[in-house]
């Protein structure tokens, strides 16, 4: 039996199991070696690369990818901001180095019927205005309501408005002295007020005969139509109480009460807003500054050019250019209304009874005359609703923006040597005021030499006024008296006629994105 043979074993082959163990960690290695050179380097490659990176856009300001529009919380926020930078600026004067240019004296007057009827966001506006930009207001009531005392929620509010105390020591707000409350005196006390200046104007040899007339009728028969001191009528109570909070405001202002001791009555660089008091929606101080700054504050430059910037006849020859400047700057007074065609709630045009489109267009529906019958009146324009109204404002403003940024892009191409800066600071702007005959929508800036005209009052009467009768109150309102009355006495110092038809001499416009809510909805 042979022995059994011995077998040859393979050696192990554990070569390419080396040589993969050898190629990981080479792997590792690498990265590590480059994770640690880039963390190393990171401030150096982020400064080398910095110029790849497009700038992030400025605060509410659209970027080159966004083509959607703003919406109402990025404008509040907007607004909200330049609030807060301009507090921090006049606390801070340092943080400032650009001087900035010089706010107008804004005083404003509001009416309400008592202290309850004033709503919480008027008084919310006037705190903040005063307390954040020492704007005066002077608040008229019909009556005291002593179970709400207006004064006592504005103490109450203005001491609430103050930044919160640092060691404990609060200071009461000096800010509540700039809000001034004044009650209206009964129904018969404004009536003589009116009938006196009537009878003391009414042999004045500026006044025609027909006015004097009319006069005399008035005081025989008090349901003559657009009759001053119709005792009744409520727009004739308006009348009376506008004006009557004019002369107080009139005597405040003579008596030196404001802080600067600016003279309001040749003054073009104050404005006095006139506003109603129960709306639920007002524009920022900010707003009101920015507007009264570029529309109707008057600077040196552009004094010299106002004569030719003064005087227009239609919108579409308007000129509005940087130095173009306003004798008066309504807000764009809006309601909200559920629309069933819209399948929910929308905004529209409000106060179409103190709204005339040039030259002559009245778009209030309840109207004495037939559209197309005023003089120069576009039946088109006065027959729009107020869905359509708003439409048109709206379109209106952005086509004098295109036409202005137009005009500023030619005047860059000639001077090469223009700021860059406020070329892009004009594209966030939207709109431009749109011209009109007459308009108030709740809240309106005056040139405080304008508002304060002598020879025009809330409550007085010429026989033009006529053609904006209401049907159901036989009279015209008060706003469309006193601007047709400015537009006037404006035109004569000019040196032109007195046509009914054109819309010279007064000044005045919409200014669509100032928006004012009369009711939360309907």
């Amino acid at each position: 039996m042979t022995a059994p043979q011995p077998t040859h074993q393979r050696p192990k082959l554990f070569g390419w199991k080396a040589i993969f163990i050898m190629i990981v960690l080479l792997n590792y290695s690498a990265m590590f070696f480059v994770f640690l050179h880039s963390s190393n380097n990171a401030e150096s490659l982020g400064e080398q690369l910095s110029h790849l990176q497009p700038p992030p856009p400025p605060p509410f300001q659209k970027s080159s990818s966004d083509t959607g529009t703003t919406t109402a919380a990025d404008k509040k926020q907007h607004l909200r901001n330049n609030d807060h930078n301009h507090q921090s600026n006049i606390n801070h004067p340092h943080n400032n180095p650009i001087t900035p240019p010089p706010s107008p004296q804004i005083l404003l007057a509001g009416m309400a019927f008592s202290d309850n009827t004033i709503s919480d966001y008027a008084l919310s506006f006037l705190l903040h205005a005063a307390c954040s930009y020492n704007i005066h207001s002077h608040i008229l009531l019909a009556k005291r309501d002593s179970n709400t005392p207006l004064t006592k929620k504005i103490e109450v509010l203005a001491a609430h408005s103050q930044p919160l105390p640092l060691r404990g020591k609060q200071v009461r707000p000096k800010c509540r002295k700039l809000i001034t409350v004044e009650v209206a005196p009964g129904e018969d006390v404004l009536l003589n007020m009116t009938k006196s200046y009537h009878n003391h104007h009414q042999n004045n040899n500026n006044s025609s005969s027909s006015n004097r007339s009319m006069m005399m009728l008035m005081e025989e028969e008090e349901e003559t139509p657009n009759n001053p001191w119709n005792e009744h009528n409520r727009i004739a109570r308006i009348k009376r109480s506008r004006e009557y909070q004019r002369q107080l405001v009139i005597q405040m202002l003579t008596n030196n009460n404001n802080n600067n001791k600016v003279d309001w009555t040749k003054s073009q660089d104050a404005v006095i807003g006139v506003l109603d008091l129960d709306l639920f929606d007002y524009p920022s101080p900010m707003e009101l500054i920015n507007s009264a700054r570029d529309y109707i504050m008057m600077t040196r430059s552009d004094a010299t050019n106002n004569h030719d910037n003064d005087r227009h006849n239609n919108t579409n020859d308007h000129n509005n250019n940087d130095n173009t400047k306003y004798h008066a700057i309504c807000s764009n007074g809006l309601f909200v209304m559920k629309s069933r065609s819209y399948n929910g709630y929308r905004r529209r045009y409000y106060d179409t009874f103190s709204t005339i489109l040039l030259p002559n267009s009245w778009l209030h529906v309840d109207r004495e005359k037939v559209r197309g019958t005023l003089d120069g009146e576009d039946v088109g324009m006065a027959s729009m609703n107020q869905d359509e109204t708003l439409q048109w404002i709206l379109m209106e403003g952005r086509r004098l923006q295109q036409q202005r940024q137009q005009q500023q892009q030619l005047s860059l191409s000639l001077d090469s040597n223009n700021n860059s800066d406020k070329e892009e600071e004009e594209e966030v702007q939207q709109y431009q005021p749109v011209p009109v005959r007459s308009c108030f929508n709740g809240l309106t800036l005056y040139r405080a030499d304008v508002w304060l005209e002598p020879k025009c009052r809330y409550d007085s009467y010429h026989k033009d006024d006529d053609a904006y009768l209401s049907k159901r109150y036989q009279h015209a309102c008060e706003h469309i008296v006193f601007h047709e009355c400015l537009r006037r006495v404006l035109l004569e110092k000019e040196g032109g006629g007195s046509s009914s038809s054109s819309g010279e001499g007064l000044n005045i416009a919409v200014q669509p994105d100032m928006t004012t809510l009369w009711h939360h909805l309907s």
